[in-house]
């Protein structure tokens, strides 16, 4: 019965942390909606349609012979400029009346170019969009040509803004722009681009965890009449996948059955890598195998390699391991660059050495697993397989140099432990009894160290000091977090978050608590945002004393009663959040000290045998 009231209290928090997650939503669309209606802003986009290989450096912006900004650009804003996206440059408060506009860029390739434009300025919100498109002329044919043009907001503005919204998500990929895609789907201004920002806020709501409410999105753009091929297959392949992270795995393989062509080709990589892990995962390994054989294609990206990978392993589930293998083995020796290529080589090298280890094929083992980078997230396993695989052929000397590289690492770690034992071991096999005796010494006094680090984490776990711990944790971004992480292995609360993550129940918890930090950080920003509103809300109603100021006073007095709607909801959603984070800093005490529990165990064992081995060596020293 605890174990049942466990999976449903954590149920409850997630279900709570669900909702919390889409009020939080639409008090940032609110409050969005909320300033341009104070402020009717004027704003500044950028486009391009040049050469492949034209890139903006500079753009300098002078409004009314002034200078308004000078903007570099970086790697990823090019490369958003590049897929057609459309920068918001500026946005900031314009007097009613005539103005003029000065732009000029630089770029990559020493060329430059401007333009001057002439707008006047009303009482309603106003968008002008600069534009360097190819120039067709043939006089100076690649020098790209810049152009001004105005919009409003009802006029011209949805590609604007459907092209702004990708900008941001390639421009800023860590950025969370949900609110910015539901701010511009409640003012109705993406016209014929309606259906295809609700599919991109789909694939929004399915990065933020939020699977049901993803998959009712999708389930609309499917049913819709007006909804083009392309945009339904990519549907039918987000609903499939949302099932998939909801753990339907039957109903996510029928939508995934159903796509065909048209479809773009990072879509259909991710659905081909979807569709044999959910087989695979059900152990059908040779219907997998069968899939990706029938499907097989050069994917963008590293999309081929987890298809390679996949591929491989389903070959060797299958019966085919020959040929699994020779596959993974072609993976393991290729070269690349980023570090998301170079983790899935790692981990097809370590899978095959541990592969050949399992099959007394160490020698083929050994070669595999010394090919696993030393700094990488496979490394410590690597080395200790390595060393096993040296032993297996009696190659002690062989075996020490991999297991004394890992006595040089955190001990916290359990192949590093296991190292402690194992180097003595390989100098008692080679007869140096001596050094053997002396590294024993040393395991127990490793181990004895560690014990204690143990003993006084557990202690700090069952006096509370780990709901302190994780308070101070930092969300604000994934640098931030995984630094905070960092210092937090040095309490001793925290000491084994690190190891202690590789537990799937835990590091769903600690992700949770991320996510009930984050919302309530998020909920203490917009109290001081609405704060500061209505302190300026009641500066101008009480400057306004002029006959003719009713309508604005009406106004700023509408726009009181929205900020005070928008308070009330941001102090609930803090307090919501708050309790969610205590209720997971209780689970994660429970976890943590059942996970604890089970490392001091191994570690006992460590101890006694490296007492007992020591002993022995004693022994053997002095018959």
């Amino acid at each position: 019965m605890a174990f049942i009231s466990v999976v449903s209290a954590e149920q409850s928090i997630n279900l709570e942390l669900q909702s919390l997650k889409q009020q939080s939503l639409l008090l940032d669309r609110d409050l969005l909606l909320l300033e341009d209606k104070i402020k009717q802003p004027f704003s500044i986009y950028v486009s391009q349609k040049a050469d492949a290989k034209f890139a903006l450096e500079t753009l300098t912006l002078k409004l009314d012979g002034k200078s308004l900004l000078v903007h570099r650009y970086t790697t990823n804003e090019h490369k958003a400029l590049k897929k057609g996206g459309a920068q918001l440059i500026y946005k900031g408060t314009l007097t009613e009346g005539e103005h003029k506009l000065i732009a000029y860029y630089r770029s990559n390739k020493n060329y430059q170019g401007g333009g001057e434009f002439e707008f006047s300025k009303t009482a309603s919100s106003q968008s002008i969009e600069i534009f360097i498109q190819k120039n067709k002329s043939k006089e100076s044919r690649l020098q790209p040509k810049l152009f001004i043009k105005k919009t409003s907001a009802t006029e011209n503005i949805a590609p604007v803004l459907y092209r702004h919204l990708k900008y941001l998500k390639n421009s800023q990929p860590n950025k969370d722009i949900l609110s910015q895609v539901m701010k511009a789907q409640k003012l109705k201004a993406l016209g014929a681009y309606a259906i295809d920002t609700q599919l991109f806020k789909g694939q929004l709501y399915l990065e933020k965890g939020l699977h049901v409410e993803a998959g009712e999105i999708f389930k609309n753009i499917i049913n819709n009449n007006k909804t083009a091929a392309k945009l339904r297959n990519e549907a039918r392949f987000y609903l499939g996948k949302s099932y998939y992270h909801l753990g339907k795995n039957k109903e996510a393989l029928a939508f995934l059955s159903t796509i065909r062509e048209p479809i773009s080709k990072n879509v259909r990589a991710e659905m081909q890598h979807l569709h044999s892990l959910i087989l695979m995962s059900q152990g059908e390994y040779k219907k997998a195998a069968q899939y990706l054989r029938k499907n097989w294609w050069m994917a963008p990206d590293n999309w081929d390699i987890y298809a390679r990978l996949n591929l491989g392993v389903a070959l060797i589930h299958s019966g085919d391991a020959e040929s699994g293998i020779d596959l993974i083995k072609k993976i393991g020796k290729k070269h690349f660059k980023d570090a998301e290529a170079k983790s899935l080589v790692d981990k097809a090298n370590q899978s095959l050495g541990y592969l050949f280890l399992n099959q007394n094929e160490a020698e083929k083992a050994r070669t595999y697993l010394e090919k696993v980078s030393l700094n990488g997230a496979y490394s410590n396993l690597a080395l200790l397989g390595a060393g096993w695989a040296s032993a297996r052929l009696k190659q002690y000397n062989q075996a020490i140099v991999p297991w004394m590289e890992l006595q040089k690492k955190d001990m916290r770690d359990i192949p590093v432990q296991e190292s402690m034992l194992t180097v003595p071991y390989a100098f008692e096999k080679m007869g140096l009894l001596k050094k053997s005796v002396r590294f024993y010494q040393k395991s127990v006094k490793a181990y004895e160290k560690e014990q204690a680090e143990l003993i006084s984490s557990i202690s700090a776990l069952n006096s509370n000091q780990l709901k302190n711990e994780l308070f101070k944790l930092k969300v604000t971004s994934d640098e931030a977090w995984l630094e905070s992480i960092d210092n937090a292995s040095a309490t001793k609360s925290l000491r084994y978050i690190k190891q202690l993550i590789e537990d799937g129940v835990l590091f769903n918890f600690l992700l949770n608590f991320r996510e009930a930090k984050f919302l309530k950080n998020n909920a203490s920003e917009k109290i001081n945002i609405i704060s500061d509103i209505q302190t300026q809300l009641l500066k101008r109603a009480g400057s306004d004393n002029s006959e003719t100021s009713n309508t604005n006073r009406d106004q700023i007095k509408f726009i009181q009663i929205l900020t005070a709607d928008l308070l009330k909801r941001s102090n609930q959603m803090q307090r919501e959040a708050n309790s969610n984070m205590q209720l997971i800093a209780q689970q994660m005490k429970t976890r943590s000290l059942s996970l604890l529990a089970l490392r001091k165990d191994k570690l006992d064992v460590y101890l006694v045998q490296s007492r007992l081995a020591l002993a022995q060596s004693y022994d053997r020293l002095n018959p």
